[in-house]
């Protein structure tokens, strides 16, 4: 009876078939991530507080890899790797591949072809191999019992055909296919006969084929599903089995967005500094090339790289992608590899991309280095360097590159022309098939279908073709896998509309009334119409006779105007101009007037304010029924008088509501409302980086503010946002309104009205919501309240952002030499960047008599000062003190408050332990108010030296 156990073909309908032997890697370490080799005890003692890539206690944010390989199971190999039951002349010693770059089916078989994509195959192969102990690695052999299948990642199930040399041999089995009798409708099933066929119980099992050449369908899992096939020969004892693993990868995916559209990038171009590329290849010789061939282990083994050259990296925004290929040929010889012994290499080819060139410092320091083994902190771990030697073999080429998207950075700031309207986004579908499940984009919180344009309205100039300030606009695109998410944040500027020399318009006319001495909260606020536009020349307004006093203040629309004139009088912009009543009716005939001249000196505009003056009495009497439409007290602008059924909440009227920063550089923010109809405003400021509120939400924080529901800011708003500041990325917060409050007036509403916040913090863009809300008419005996549905948002206005910026007193005094800064100097002299006195002049002093500062909100001087030549100090060498009084014009100065003082000796020890000898200083708080002079001064014996540089201002802010 014949013995012959053979198979004469194998093969996978629409695969090719990979000859292969599972690699022995027994001796080499188990993988490990870089954050657990280097863990967080070893990064501290390397002064590298955190990693992006490891949680607090040096943990891995993403799971290790417990093994690159999923191969055959070992336990049923022997002789070092031949197969139970081996086929004749299988002992591994006698039995060896071809380098699979160069094999004969190289230039036919795709997986071949992209392993050795950058290998030299084009040269003669500089020996014949013997044919009984060397195979090709593509194609079945008889004689070679493991074999490999790559397949798509959409491939379900295989079908394998195969034969057997001997046509008298009793049986083919294999397994493990799916049990078609028990699922005959399934895929691969439907249609087909498997009456005759032998089955195991279950769902799966070994089937024997008989005298059928095609199996049942063997299904195929993400990773690696390991098959056998068994030929028992004629005599019923002898058995030969032969090997097969099919390989289906699951697709690397990450919930990020990868192109926010050609018009973005465009724009991410133009507004920032290039990227920075650069490209090397490793060699890792120990490696054996035909392990690669396995799709699994090849993209395990380049995610596990990829993780420690973005790990060197350090920069949390690198993109890092890596290819491992067969290394090229040595053409001394051609390439026979033994299974057992790991020989030719694999060459590991390294792209990265990096937001600027600074930030590839550490990598390319680590790889002139040979970081990979010589790096403290940052080497490979065992398993890599298990396949060494390690060498650089290429590179690094580098080059800079127009900026643009990066998936892995999550904020850009661009500047918009000042002309767009729009801004369209578009976001491509990720590069997988199929598409990813549970993948899904938002962009401003709304849905976005993948590939389509999304259109964002760019917020509109003020009023006026001469008044345009800076803009801002935010768009937050959200990328998420099921809970998974990833959030990209672009803020767009558009720059301010530059003003013509020929400008003479206006941006603000103000008027209140009261006595002299009221405070500006004290006094009545004066409507006038029709309401302020930028070319408007005649306006109106009532006063009550009785509050004695008008005050105006108007501002020129250019800040850089020729002149301002109020009766006839200089002014300046925002600056009150005091008008008694008598005068205004007597001599001013009830007109004000106002000139401006533009920047041109040549062009003049004349506006008129004609105020009646009315009896306290007849006033009242009015003011008894402000809101009666018979009288005509609202509705001047368009608003329109209530009738009939009024069920609707009050819209905006057109460019309304409004968030700005005020014009006189205070870091203060500006409201300003008008609705169609009567109706009170109710609003809330808010940080930007919290959730965006409801409409109860704001009305809650007006009417409710002690309520501990509210998401008004508890305790001390500074602190809140410095906390905030102080981290890299602020989390969004439930609680983020730093103020709220209600806006109502004469005519409820349907003329402009403003409100100021006051003395914010200057480095935060602060969102405002604001909600209408009117008293409806629906029949009802107590009527509810029709209010807006959702709040109207102002989002990333900056106080301070003004055309002229934040104003400090004595900013960088010392930034250039400023003598005249220092009208009063004893014993010292003003040199580039320093204020120096002479150690040999007694009462030595410094005084700002020639620049009184003005303070919009409390205020601090941060100063820097040294001690110089100064040996000879001790305990009895006195203090030098910093001094602040006000001293208005025509009246008596105030008294002397004490901000700052140290000893002589202390500045002397301070001075010798610091680095360039200079100690930083931080002021006590200084008062909101004008006219503040500083004093430096000794106080003490004479003498000695010393010196003062970098005084600057900043606010104290809430």
């Amino acid at each position: 009876l014949n013995t012959n156990t053979f198979l004469a073909d194998l093969s996978f309908y629409g695969y090719n078939l990979l000859k292969f032997q599972e690699p022995n890697l027994t001796s080499v370490p188990e993988p490990m991530d870089p954050c657990d080799v280097h863990n967080a005890t070893l990064r501290q003692s390397l002064n590298i507080t955190s990693h992006h890539m490891c949680g607090g206690s040096g943990s891995a944010l993403v799971a290790g890899t417990t093994s690159l390989f999923q191969g055959f199971n070992t336990s049923a190999l022997e002789d070092g790797g031949a197969p139970a039951g081996a086929l004749p002349g299988s002992a591994s010693s006698t039995r060896r591949l071809i380098h699979p770059c160069d094999d004969a089916f190289y230039a036919s078989h795709p997986v071949l072809k992209e392993a050795c994509a950058e290998a030299d195959i084009d040269d003669i192969i500089d020996c014949e191999p013997q044919a009984d102990s060397v195979f090709q690695v593509a194609a079945f052999d008889y004689n070679w019992p493991d074999y490999l299948v790559n397949v798509e990642s959409r491939t379900e199930y295989l079908v394998a055909s195969l034969s057997v040399i001997d046509e008298n041999a009793e049986m083919i089995s294999i397994g493990k296919v799916r049990n078609c009798r028990e699922a005959p409708r399934s895929s691969g099933c439907e249609g087909r006969d498997f009456a005759d066929f032998g089955w195991d119980y279950g769902d799966y099992g070994i089937v024997s084929l008989r005298d059928r050449h095609e199996s049942p369908p063997i299904d195929v899992d993400i990773g690696s599903t390991v098959g056998t096939v068994t030929v028992t020969a004629q005599d019923s004892i002898t058995k030969g089995t032969y090997n097969f693993r099919a390989v289906k990868l699951s697709p690397v995916v990450n919930p990020e967005i990868l192109s926010l559209g050609s018009y973005l990038d465009g724009l991410i171009g133009d507004s920032e500094d290039p990227n920075f590329e650069m490209e090397f290849t490793l060699r890792m010789a120990g490696f054996n090339p035909l392990w690669i061939l396995d799709s699994v282990f090849r993209l395990n083994l380049e995610q596990h790289v990829r993780k420690y050259i973005t790990y060197a990296a350090v920069v949390d925004d690198a993109v890092v992608s890596v290819k491992v290929y067969g290394s090229p040929r040595n053409q001394s010889a051609c390439r026979l590899l033994d299974p057992g012994v790991a020989g030719g290499g694999v060459d590991v080819k390294v792209y990265a991309k990096f937001w600027k060139e600074t930030d590839a410092t550490h990598l390319l320091t680590w790889l002139d280095g040979q970081g990979w083994h010589n790096a403290l902190g940052f080497t490979f771990d065992g398993y890599l360097l298990g396949f060494g030697p390690i060498y650089k073999v290429d590179g690094p080429s580098k080059r800079t590159i127009r900026a643009t998207f990066i998936p892995t950075r999550r904020r850009y700031d661009v500047t918009l022309p000042t002309a767009t309207r729009h801004l369209p986004l578009t976001v491509p579908p990720p590069h997988h098939v199929p598409p990813i499940e549970g993948f899904g984009v938002t962009v401003n919180g709304e849905e976005y279908t993948l590939g389509s344009t999304f259109s964002v309205e760019v917020p509109r100039c003020a009023i006026g073709p001469r008044h345009c300030d800076a803009r801002h606009l935010t768009i937050t695109a959200e990328a998420c896998i099921f809970d998974e998410c990833a959030t990209y944040t672009v803020v767009a500027t558009i720059p301010a509309v530059s003003i013509p020399a020929d400008d003479a318009s206006m941006r603000a006319v103000n008027i209140t009334a009261g006595p002299v001495n009221a405070t500006a909260g004290g006094r009545t606020a004066v409507e006038y119409s029709p309401s302020f536009f930028h070319d408007v020349r005649r306006f109106s307004a009532r006063v009550d006779g009785a509050l004695e006093y008008l005050h105006l203040s108007v501002a020129p629309n250019s800040p850089n105007y020729s002149g301002l004139f109020i009766n006839g009088r200089p002014s300046l912009p925002y600056t009150e101009v005091l008008i008694p009543l008598s005068l205004l009716e007597t001599e001013l005939h009830g007109v004000l007037t106002v000139r401006v001249i533009a920047e041109d000196n040549f062009t003049i505009s004349d506006t008129q304010i004609r105020v009646l003056v009315e009896s306290p009495l007849g006033l009242m009497t009015d003011n008894a029924n402000a809101l009666d439409p018979l009288k005509g007290k609202y509705g001047f602008d368009g608003g329109v008088l209530p009738g009939g059924v009024d069920t609707a909440p009050p819209e905006w009227k057109e460019s309304y509501p409004r968030l700005e920063p005020v014009w006189e550089g205070g870091p203060h923010l500006e409201l300003a409302a008008q609705t169609m109809e009567p109706a009170v405003v109710y609003w809330a400021l808010a940080v930007p980086w919290s959730r965006p509120p409801t409409s109860r939400e704001v009305y809650d924080a007006v009417v409710r503010p002690n309520h501990t529901k509210t998401r008004l800011i508890e305790g001390s708003v500074s602190d809140f946002i410095a906390d905030a500041l102080n981290s890299s990325v602020p989390s969004t917060t439930e609680s983020g309104f730093v103020a709220a409050g209600v806006m109502t007036s004469r005519y409820s509403m349907t003329r402009e009205e403003r409100m100021a916040v006051t003395c914010l913090n200057p480095d935060v863009g602060f969102d405002v919501y604001f909600v209408a809300e009117d008293k409806a008419l629906d029949l009802s005996l107590k009527p509810a309240a029709n209010r807006q549905a959702f709040p109207t948002s102002v989002r990333g206005v900056k106080p301070g952002s003004g055309p002229l910026g934040l104003l400090y007193p004595w900013v960088d005094s010392f930034s250039a030499p400023n003598g005249d800064l220092w009208d009063t100097i004893t014993g010292g002299e003003v040199i580039a960047r320093s204020l120096s006195f002479d150690g040999a002049v007694s009462s030595q002093s410094a005084k700002t008599d020639a620049a009184k500062g003005s303070l919009a909100c409390p205020g601090a001087v941060s100063f820097e000062v040294t001690a110089v030549n100064a040996s000879g100090v001790d305990g009895s060498s006195g203090d030098i003190v910093l001094e602040a009084r006000r001293e208005p014009a025509g009246e008596a100065a105030g008294d002397w408050t004490q901000l700052w003082n140290t000893t002589l000796l202390d500045l002397k020890t301070k001075s010798d332990a610091s680095v360039d000898g200079w100690i930083s200083v931080v002021s006590k708080k200084i008062a909101e108010g004008d006219h503040w002079t500083l004093r430096l001064r000794v106080e003490g014996s004479c003498c000695h030296s010393w010196a003062l540089r970098n005084l600057t201002t900043r606010y104290i802010t809430s």
